[in-house]
C-alpha cells in the first residue's frame, strides 16, 4: 500500500484527520476529495 493510498484511507475515516490536511495541504486535500467523491458517485462499475 502507497503512501497516497493511506492518505486517502485516513482521509475517508476520519474527519478530524481530513481537517487537518485541509489546512496543511489544501492541494493534496482537493485531489483525495476529487477521488472519493468519484467512488461514492461509482462504485466499481467501470
Amino acid at each position: 500500500m502507497s503512501k497516497f493510498d493511506r492518505l486517502y484511507i485516513y482521509f475517508c475515516r476520519y474527519p478530524s484527520f481530513r481537517r487537518a490536511l485541509y489546512h496543511s495541504d489544501p492541494e493534496m486535500w482537493r485531489r483525495l476529495d476529487l477521488i472519493r467523491q468519484d467512488h461514492e458517485e461509482d462504485p466499481g462499475n467501470e
